[in-house]
């Protein structure tokens, strides 16, 4: 494989788009030396992102008044 241009290419989407987390992803995992021989699996874009670090949720309560609630401390 060739990582140079695998590095080329990924800064190059990264440049055209910093949200989009796979190629910030595989840029980290090509780049580190922990994870250059380790070789996890590229990150093609093709799974839905989680909201893993999002702690909050809009719940409705039963006058249909929308709130902004921590998601382990929801209470309706």
């Amino acid at each position: 494989m060739d990582d140079d241009l695998a590095r080329k290419h990924y800064r190059a989407a990264y440049a055209l788009d910093p949200t989009f987390k796979p190629a910030i992803r595989n840029l980290e995992r090509i780049s580190t030396f922990d994870n250059r021989y380790g070789r996890d699996h590229i990150d093609f874009g093709d799974q839905p992102e989680g909201d893993a670090g999002n702690p909050y949720e809009i719940v409705y309560d039963k006058n249909y008044v929308e709130h902004l609630m921590n998601k382990e401390k929801r209470d309706f």
